[in-house]
């Protein structure tokens, strides 16, 4: 089998996406099946966390999945249900 540099470089950019994948607004919104301005609200209130590279926001997909959970727990141990 041979090896060549553009498959290293997929490889790599592979794991990468599997260790922590970045996503978009656009697809946070779609992710969660809320719209982008919930999302909006969601960043400045601090339930989503995300990082601004120049004027792009970025999310962890990890994060969110982790910040949600911590914030649906608190949620449903208050509601009286």
């Amino acid at each position: 089998m041979a090896w060549c540099g553009k498959c290293k470089v997929a490889e790599q950019k592979n794991a990468l996406k599997i260790q922590a994948p970045l996503v978009t607004r656009k697809q946070v919104a779609e992710l969660l099946s809320i719209s982008m301005r919930t999302v909006d609200r969601w960043m400045v209130s601090g339930v989503l966390p995300h990082y601004k590279i120049g004027k792009v926001v970025w999310f962890k997909v990890s994060d969110i999945h982790e910040r949600l959970e911590t914030k649906w727990e608190v949620g449903l141990k208050r509601s009286r249900f």
